[in-house]
């Protein structure tokens, strides 16, 4: 659990040096060309900037919150299915059609995909659940992760 944490923070060190080693980069191009007159305001300098930094997708891809998730959830359930006790692992996720909250054993878990996860049973045979449906994985009852 830890080590995720651990891993959440590096992500964000990391793209937070990116902006501001693009912030400094771009910084030295303003100062190039600052006999524009719009742009010797600093204001108008920031608003370019962050305008600029919005179009590239920079803010897009690396600080999506709903992705921060669905990497965790990803990198949790790769631990579940090479887990020796994975059939004590449960994984809850809201189903829209009945309008409620299912669990599933984790020992039903037959593949993972980019976007989700396989199960298969002779009970509900096989289904793919998107991994953004996902609210709560528990381990012996206990809850190990939660959105």
């Amino acid at each position: 659990m830890i080590e995720e944490y651990i891993s959440l923070v590096k992500k964000y060190f990391w793209s937070l040096f990116g902006v501001v080693g693009i912030v400094s980069f771009w910084a030295g191009i303003w100062e190039g060309i600052a006999g524009l007159p719009y742009i010797v305001n600093p204001l108008i300098s920031l608003i370019v900037g962050i305008t600029l930094l919005l179009f590239s997708g920079l803010f897009n891809k690396e600080f999506d919150p709903a992705k921060v998730t669905e990497k965790a959830v990803h990198q949790i359930i790769h631990k579940i299915k090479r887990h020796p006790q994975k059939h004590q692992f449960h994984i809850r996720y809201h189903d829209h059609l009945k309008n409620k909250s299912i669990l599933i054993r984790a020992s039903n878990l037959r593949g993972i995909e980019k976007g989700g996860i396989i199960f298969s049973s002779k009970k509900i045979g096989e289904m793919f659940l998107p991994v953004h449906r996902i609210k709560e994985i528990l381990y012996r009852g206990k809850t190990y992760w939660k959105e």
